[in-house]
């Protein structure tokens, strides 16, 4: 094998399981969506639970840290045989893991500190626009038709389900500074969606995700000291050491590592569209652990953001996504 293919990651075709089943790699990445979505809903839930705590920065700083000693072992003597590929596209990967790692969770944090989490999911439901825009100003990829029908259902399920199927309290939203952090976090992940769609990336997924983990987590490093010396009265309780436990390895390692498979096997659109399962994940986990009542609105929103999920799934382009070296 050539040292050109060695730092090529292709992506697999599917999976065989016993008794002659296979599970394609479309549906893989279907899969990771669904799981990451549920991972992120718990993301939230338990932000709002350190946010009296912890300080977002430091939060997303301890994150990423024990995330970092959980994957070493997996990860690191597979990283320093691509150490080549990851030098030739340093800088890419810098901007990969300022998006996705340094500035879309500090932001996040930041925002459920300051602001409702009615008010967050109404800025993340943003997330699928704006992604296009940046996928089509970035890649030159266009949403099809299916694609846009997937995306009014999607957002009609989403406002039904966070105003409790009343679509007049969105008039009594009251817009503060953390809706602006989320709107910044937004973005930030729009545009790493848009540029992950873009590079056809010359490290296998692992190597990825271990080097954009590494940098992300230096860049928080100093972002992190510094709200330390704004704030001493920091403690971690057992629960909050079980929460950034599930944090560190759901929502970051699983969900990045499912993520960045679909965007590449699926497309950006799709991956984006997905994330309109958060307000879905949520309800369901409210209603399973926190004991809330099952409303109409519930159930006509869930299955309002599934078919539209479900349509953007049904036609893609007949166009492959544009592909780049990471080192380009």
């Amino acid at each position: 094998m050539s040292p050109e293919e060695n730092l090529t990651h292709k992506t697999p075709e599917g999976i065989r399981l016993p008794y002659g089943i296979f599970i394609s790699a479309n549906l893989l990445a279907v899969i990771g969506l669904l799981l990451t979505n549920l991972f992120w809903s718990g993301n939230i839930y338990v932000s709002k639970i350190l946010a009296g705590d912890v300080p977002p920065l430091l939060l997303n700083a301890a994150r990423w840290f024990v995330a970092l000693i959980l994957l070493t072992p997996f990860a690191f003597q597979q990283t320093r045989q691509h150490l080549t590929a990851i030098r030739q596209g340093f800088i890419p990967l810098l901007i990969f893991s300022f998006l996705g790692v340094t500035a879309y969770n500090s932001l996040l944090y930041a925002a459920a500190h300051t602001t409702s989490g009615i008010n967050i999911a109404m800025v993340s439901s943003l997330t699928p626009v704006i992604t296009f825009l940046f996928v089509w100003g970035i890649v030159g990829i266009t949403p099809h038709r299916l694609q846009i029908f997937g995306f009014v259902f999607g957002i009609v399920g989403v406002l039904m389900l966070i105003t409790h199927g009343q679509l007049g309290r969105l008039l009594s939203l009251q817009v503060n500074l953390g809706d602006s952090y989320m709107l910044l976090a937004v973005i930030s992940w729009s545009i790493y969606t848009a540029l992950l769609a873009k590079g056809n990336l010359s490290v296998p997924p692992l190597v990825f995700l271990y080097s954009t983990v590494v940098l992300g987590f230096l860049m928080t490093i100093p972002l992190a000291g510094w709200e330390l010396l704004q704030q001493n009265d920091i403690t971690f309780s057992r629960q909050g050491l079980w929460a950034l436990l599930y944090i560190s390895i759901f929502p970051s390692l699983l969900s990045f590592l499912f993520y960045n498979h679909a965007v590449k096997q699926l497309g950006a659109n799709i991956a984006a569209i997905s994330t309109y399962l958060l307000p879905v994940f949520t309800a369901i986990i409210s209603i399973a652990w926190l004991g809330e009542d099952l409303q109409w609105f519930h159930v006509v929103g869930q299955l309002l953001v599934f078919a539209g999920f479900i349509l953007s799934l049904l036609k893609r382009k007949s166009r492959a996504t544009k592909n780049v070296s990471l080192t380009e």
